[in-house]
């Protein structure tokens, strides 16, 4: 699946030119995918930033995750950018069960690339697809007994992780 996103987005590159492109410069996108709700802010027609904020709760589960981004833009077609991705995040899950709650705290470090493509009748409206080839973490998971007795416990791990999202955003201006 990776594979075949990064082929997507490599072949998306190949076909983008810098001919005709919109410029972004100023620019505030609103939007979200599975991983929460965003903004976007372009600093210029190259940089921009990213913010992303992700939660659920329910009767015995809940999560919330926070994620900072970079983005700057490799090449461009009128309608197609294809950007690289780098920045932070970090993330909390728990889930109370009958005899207690698991959880989970991580912060990440990763980059990636993607593409993100405007609509000729909708210039505002972008769909964009990105994998993230190299992510780095550390993660804090545990488990505490919902008795007054017995201990809890918890283990620190280092992971590498793709990763692969899709979005849609609005841009408001």
């Amino acid at each position: 699946m990776i594979r075949r996103m990064l082929c997507v987005v490599g072949v998306a590159a190949v076909v983008a030119v810098t001919a005709g492109a919109q410029d972004m410069a100023g620019k505030v996108g609103i939007g979200g995918g599975l991983d929460g709700l965003g903004v976007r802010y372009w600093v210029n027609d190259q940089i921009g930033l990213d913010g992303t904020l992700g939660f659920a709760m329910g009767n015995d589960e809940s999560s919330f995750n926070l994620s900072l981004l970079g983005v700057f833009v490799i090449t461009r077609a009128e309608h197609l950018r294809f950007v690289g991705l780098g920045g932070f995040g970090i993330g909390n899950w728990s889930d109370k069960g009958s005899a207690g709650t698991s959880w989970t705290t991580n912060i990440t470090l990763g980059g990636g690339v993607g593409v993100e493509y405007s609509f000729a009748e909708l210039p505002q409206l972008t769909f964009g697809a990105f994998a993230t080839g190299l992510s780095l973490g550390i993660a804090t998971s545990g488990y505490t007994p919902n008795t007054g007795t017995g201990t809890s416990n918890s283990a620190t791990t280092f992971r590498t992780s793709p990763g692969f999202w899709l979005n849609v955003r609005y841009y408001v201006n």
